[in-house]
């Protein structure tokens, strides 16, 4: 055993590891990760009367660690939606606009969508919000051939109008916004 005096000039050989950046990293990409969200399952909405229309907005898509999408019904903001989320809204018959911007680092606009649809008196409409890859191909009839969208960067905003069946099959997983 050295004794206690040599303790202080003994120093490992090659350069200095610091571990903040590895730190840094690590705490970074955990950020990033979105967990599939707490809260209340899916419960359907008491359907509409004849004089209004009643549209769920819903979260579905298999990428991880894309985070929650800025969404805009109209003129109205709705808020961010993460994966796994829906939203129930009514709404006055006739022509919409539904928009979706996703944030590079919850910060900087990355990409951006919109899809424009019309609802009837007493109709529920279905509108899936996704994320995708902007270089993957994908078959004439995908989410991305309908919703016409322009990435700005490699992951993209994909909004469609699935048929009723698909959306509640899909709806039973999800949590709604804002519920605990």
């Amino acid at each position: 055993m050295l004794p206690a005096r040599d303790f202080a000039r003994f120093r490992p050989q090659g350069p200095r590891w610091a571990p903040w950046p590895a730190l840094l990293l690590v705490a970074a990409l955990l950020g990033c990760v979105t967990a599939y969200p707490d809260g209340t399952r899916f419960v359907a909405a008491t359907p509409p009367d004849s004089s209004e229309s009643l549209v769920y907005v819903y979260r579905s898509e298999s990428l991880r660690g894309i985070g929650a999408f800025d969404l805009k019904l109209d003129d109205a903001e709705l808020g961010p939606m993460a994966r796994g989320q829906y939203l129930s809204l009514v709404v006055a018959p006739g022509r919409h606009d539904l928009s979706a911007r996703l944030r590079w680092m919850g910060i900087i606009p990355q990409s951006w969508n919109s899809l424009a649809f019309t609802s009837g008196p007493g109709q529920i409409v279905y509108l899936r919000v996704s994320a995708g890859y902007a270089n993957h191909p994908a078959p004439a009839s995908s989410p991305r051939e309908g919703s016409g969208g322009q990435p700005t960067g490699g992951v993209t905003v994909l909004l469609s109008q699935p048929e009723a069946e698909e959306a509640l099959g899909e709806l039973q997983s999800m949590r709604r916004v804002g519920s605990t």
